[in-house]
């Protein structure tokens, strides 16, 4: 679950869930056509129209209002299980941890290349906003 500023709360499973409190609706879109079969991670806003979601050993951009996958980076490894944690830091890299926790992959969304994979983790277990910056964008300061 995770907070953007355009003031939409996020939930992300086999589906991607937006709830708009302004008007109390949701709203939801299947990641894959199989959406039984996918198995996601945590969820996190970049500040600027994006939202990136974990799911197998992606992570995928989705665009915050027309729920659409406009980026897919594969960043998993061999050993790793699935992307679990995702956030994005202060100089806007995404990063994804495995939910096996040995690791984390900083990814610069330009690209969608690692720019830094850090190893030696144990236990990293996390979901989202493991970097503060979504408080930040939400309550600045």
């Amino acid at each position: 679950m995770t907070l953007t500023p355009d003031g939409y709360i996020w939930l992300t499973g086999r589906w991607t869930h937006r709830f708009d409190p302004a008007t109390e609706t949701w709203t939801s879109a299947q990641l894959h056509p199989d959406a039984a079969g996918v198995h996601t991670g945590g969820c996190m806003g970049d500040g600027q129209g994006l939202l990136y979601r974990g799911s197998y050993a992606q992570i995928h951009g989705i665009d915050t209002e027309t729920l659409e996958v406009v980026k897919t980076f594969d960043i998993g490894e061999v050993g790793d299980d699935h992307i679990w944690g995702v956030a994005v830091d202060f100089e806007g890299y995404v990063w994804g941890v495995p939910r096996n926790g040995t690791r984390a992959y900083k990814i610069d969304p330009a690209t969608g290349q690692k720019v830094l994979t850090f190893n030696g983790l144990v236990g990293a277990y996390t979901y989202s906003d493991m970097t503060g910056f979504a408080l930040n964008q939400l309550i600045p300061g």
